[in-house]
C-alpha cells in the first residue's frame, strides 16, 4: 500500500497550516469589496514564501521548491479550502516556461515570479475563442525582425497586477498551415489597450486577483528579448 512519505506529510502539514491562518480573513476581504487592510495581503504571500509554498513547483535551481507532482497537489488540495483568493500567495509561475525560455526570459520575467516580486497573466480567451483554442483568431507575424501580435483578448486575470504576460495566438493562414504560439512580453506593452477592466463576480480577496476584462492589442509589437514559439 503506497503511503506519504514523511516529507509529503510535512509539506501538507505546512499548507495545512497556512490555509488555518488565512482563512479567518475570508470574510474581511468579502465585506471589503476584495481587498485586504493595510499590508495584509503582503504579508499573506511573505508567509507562503517562508512556508515554501510559493513556487513549489519551480526547480530549485531557479529558486522554486521542486516540489513532485504529489507534492503540489497535497499544497493546492489546501489551499482549495480556502475563498476569496487569499491562498492565491501560495503561487504557481508557468511550469513549461523553464525549459523554453531564453535566459533574458528567465531573468526578466520567471525567476522574479519565483522570488514572489512578479506575477504573470495568460491572455488567451477571445470573443469567439474560450475552450476551443482553434478559434483563435489573434495573429504572431514577422516584422523587421519583431513580432507583431494583433487581436483583442477578453477575460484576462490579473493582468491589472501582471509584469509577464504571455498570449497565445495562431498564424495568419488557414488553420492546416499555421502552428499556435505562445509569446511572452510585459503587460501594458507598447500598442496594448486595455478597453474593459472590472472586477470578478465574487471578491477576490486582493486587488492583484481582480480578473475578468477585455484586453485590446491592435498591433503589439514584441519587446526585446521576447520570442514567439510554436508549439
Amino acid at each position: 500500500m503506497y503511503r506519504l512519505s514523511d516529507e509529503d506529510l510535512e509539506i501538507q502539514a505546512r499548507a495545512r497550516s497556512f490555509a488555518d491562518e488565512v482563512i479567518p480573513y475570508e470574510v474581511t476581504a468579502e465585506l471589503g469589496g476584495g481587498e485586504l487592510p493595510g499590508d495584509l495581503a503582503a504579508r499573506h504571500a511573505a508567509r507562503a514564501r517562508d512556508l515554501g509554498l510559493h513556487a513549489a513547483n519551480m526547480p530549485r535551481e531557479l529558486g522554486g521548491g521542486g516540489a513532485s507532482s504529489l507534492q503540489q497537489v497535497l499544497i493546492q488540495e489546501q489551499a482549495g479550502r480556502v475563498t476569496n483568493a487569499l491562498a492565491w500567495a501560495c503561487g504557481t509561475p508557468p511550469s513549461w516556461l523553464p525549459d523554453v525560455a531564453t535566459p533574458y526570459q528567465l531573468d526578466r520575467y520567471l525567476i522574479p515570479a519565483i522570488r514572489g516580486e512578479a506575477e504573470e497573466c495568460y491572455a488567451i480567451t477571445e470573443e469567439a475563442a474560450g475552450s476551443d483554442v482553434d478559434a483563435i483568431v489573434a495573429t504572431a507575424r514577422r516584422d523587421a525582425g519583431d513580432y507583431l501580435l494583433t487581436g483583442e483578448k477578453w477575460h484576462v486575470t490579473s493582468y491589472n497586477s501582471a509584469i509577464p504576460g504571455q498570449a497565445r495566438s495562431a498564424g495568419p493562414e488557414g488553420y492546416s498551415g499555421r502552428l499556435a504560439s505562445m509569446a511572452a512580453m510585459r503587460a501594458g506593452s507598447s500598442g496594448s489597450v486595455c478597453g474593459r477592466n472590472r472586477p470578478a463576480i465574487l471578491p477576490s480577496g486582493a486587488t492583484r486577483n481582480f480578473s475578468k476584462f477585455h484586453w485590446m492589442s491592435p498591433a503589439w509589437p514584441s519587446a526585446s528579448g521576447t520570442s514567439v514559439s510554436s508549439e
